[in-house]
């Protein structure tokens, strides 16, 4: 990888520190936690812009469905969800195809798990 494609990566990773320092644990019940996640491309680390992002239970639960969330014009999303393991699907639009993230990302109860996703080409 070239330098400029290091720099950017670096870049968002002290971004990512500076927002978990700077954000409240928790802003939903007892039991939430909070996702704060940016995607970026795979092969050269830019910004994907307003990604679309399915979030699911790894254990089916009846009582938390799976959500769709559309990021911001930086690739950033937020959401506050129960605590727990879950499935994150990404892509670039609501009719997909979505890229399933290999790895379930645990949210933990009353603390903000911050995520930085690569989406491979052709998604």
């Amino acid at each position: 990888m070239g330098d400029g494609v290091n720099m950017k990566r670096f870049t968002l990773l002290l971004v990512l520190v500076s927002l978990m320092l700077t954000i409240p644990a928790c802003s939903g019940g007892l039991a939430d936690g909070n996702l704060i996640g940016t995607v970026v491309r795979e092969s050269d680390g830019t910004l994907v812009v307003r990604p679309v992002i399915v979030i699911g239970r790894v254990l089916k639960s009846p009582t938390t469905p799976d959500q769709i969330i559309v990021g911001d014009d930086q690739g950033k999303f937020e959401i506050t969800i129960p605590g727990g393991n879950y499935n994150v699907q990404i892509g670039t639009s609501q009719d997909g195809p979505f890229y399933m993230w290999p790895d379930p990302v645990f949210v933990e109860e009353n603390k903000t798990t911050i995520a930085l996703f690569q989406l491979p080409d052709g998604f």
